[in-house]
């Protein structure tokens, strides 16, 4: 049973009524040859206004994609927990909900379901020391039925250092999936570092020498 006809573009099928009046004045035949001109027009103009069917049954598929690298404080990991629980108990009939955690690859914490719950915490390992979204939102999508009505929600600081997360947010749009963000304020700690340091090549025995030594520091 056909649940509800969409169209990516339906401004076209207002195209239908000036492209019906210049047939009707200049096309127009008797006879089957009419009856088959008038049809392939319509279907033109259907096939440009990007029809789609679902046919997937009532209720939406959400994929909620959380970011537990290292850089996500404590705070924002219960934060992200606290969500999942709400959108937990707030599923309507047909709705379904998945969990995926990434740090440096991407953990399904949970497959899609209807009915099953996450728990007080995530239970699978991730290296906190990588952020590889773009691994993630591509598992996120592999999850998704293309049959019925998905979304992604991703929790995350921004900071990736796999693949450019671009490709895979151009993936989704092309399949009719929206991504929605929640972005993590990262703590702003200053950080310094030793970027390099020169000392000569050799020196005698107690004899002073200079070195010179590279730091860099967040203003």
């Amino acid at each position: 049973m056909i649940e509800m006809l969409e169209f990516e573009a339906p401004a076209v099928l207002v195209l239908a009524l000036p492209l019906g009046w210049v047939y009707w004045q200049w096309f127009r035949v008797r006879g089957v040859t009419g009856w088959l001109r008038a049809t392939l027009l319509l279907l033109m103009v259907l096939a440009l206004s990007g029809p789609r069917v679902d046919i997937g049954g009532e209720g939406v598929d959400v994929v909620v994609v959380v970011d537990r690298s290292r850089s996500v404080s404590p705070e924002n990991q219960a934060a992200s927990l606290g969500l999942i629980r709400d959108l937990e108990q707030s599923r309507g009939t047909g709705d379904r909900l998945a969990v995926v955690t990434f740090g440096g690859e991407p953990r399904v914490e949970l497959e899609l379901s209807g009915t099953k719950q996450l728990g007080s915490e995530y239970s699978l390992e991730i290296d906190p020391d990588g952020s590889d979204l773009a691994a993630s939102v591509g598992t996120a999508l592999y999850l998704v039925n293309p049959n019925r009505p998905a979304r992604l929600l991703v929790l995350s600081d921004g900071e990736s250092n796999g693949r450019d997360p671009m490709a895979m947010a151009r993936r989704a749009r092309e399949a009719g999936v929206p991504i929605d963000v929640r972005p993590f304020q990262r703590p702003r700690i200053g950080d310094t570092a030793v970027e390099a340091i020169r000392l000569p090549l050799t020196v005698s025995p107690r004899e002073p020498f200079q070195f010179s030594v590279w730091v860099a520091a967040d203003g």
